[in-house]
């Protein structure tokens, strides 16, 4: 996952992505340059291989002439002197021969926000099934993710007004640009079609700076009781998206007294 200013913690070590700094026990390492962002790359994708060509793309852009295979081997052991991890029996960095490599230990990633606060805004789910009564369904999912997400009362979290939101629907911006008109990190959009008695809804959380999508999945369920998949959609969608931004779970509200 692209990094949103975050805290990655692994073992005894702790990685601060916005001071590019990584400790141990609390005691600032001497890792920086190459060697420190190899690590955030692999740390970002925790478990997954992560092949020699992503990290030239990634680390080397094209207009920088170096040895690769040298510089990539040469920040490797540079990670395993700083983790005291040895490549015969490692914790942390799997070598997989002439493919890349793979972080192998369990990392606990807290997003930092920026300013204080992250600002969300939940775009009008768009219409896509050409049925007009569709837009209400929309925003009815839409109020129930502000709702969930409002609920939290978070120090880290601000959603923007639905009467600002929805001043967006259909409006052809990017979400960059609806990020700076409404001062938001953070998007959320979707989509919602309906075919018979079937429902797909998708959802995706948005950066707004550059528009790089962090979270994206999609939804089928039975039309049936229209409220009550609302409800459920809206908390699933909401807890979602506060997990990615580092917050617990969501929790269901308790049903009604009586």
């Amino acid at each position: 996952m692209p990094d949103l200013a975050a805290t990655y913690r692994f073992g005894a070590f702790e990685m601060d992505t916005r001071a590019r700094q990584l400790k141990k026990h609390n005691a600032r390492l001497k890792l920086h340059g190459q060697p420190l962002e190899l690590l955030l790359l692999l740390v970002e994708r925790a478990g997954e291989v992560v092949t020699r060509d992503e990290m030239r793309q990634r680390l080397w852009p094209r207009d920088t002439f170096v040895d690769f295979d040298n510089g990539v081997n040469a920040a490797v052991r540079r990670l395993r002197c700083a983790l005291a991890d040895p490549a015969a029996r490692p914790h942390f960095i799997e070598t997989l021969a002439r493919v890349g490599y793979r972080f192998l230990a369990p990392v606990e990633r807290v997003a930092v926000p920026a300013q204080g606060r992250f600002v969300l805004v939940v775009l009008p789910f768009e219409n896509l099934s050409g049925d007009p009564s569709q837009p209400y369904w929309g925003d009815g999912l839409t109020d129930e993710i502000m709702t969930c997400l409002g609920a939290l009362a978070s120090p880290h979290l601000a959603v923007i007004a639905r009467s600002s939101a929805l001043a967006f629907r259909r409006a052809a911006k990017p979400v960059s640009e609806i990020g700076r008109e409404l001062g938001a990190d953070f998007a959320v959009e979707g989509t919602c079609r309906r075919q018979g008695q079937r429902l797909r809804i998708t959802a995706q959380l948005v950066r707004a700076r550059d528009q790089i999508h962090l979270w994206a999945q999609h939804y089928d369920r039975e039309a049936g009781d229209l409220l009550a998949v609302q409800a459920e959609l809206g908390r699933a969608i909401a807890d979602q998206i506060q997990a990615q931004l580092g917050g617990p779970p969501i929790a269901a509200p308790p049903p009604p007294a009586g």
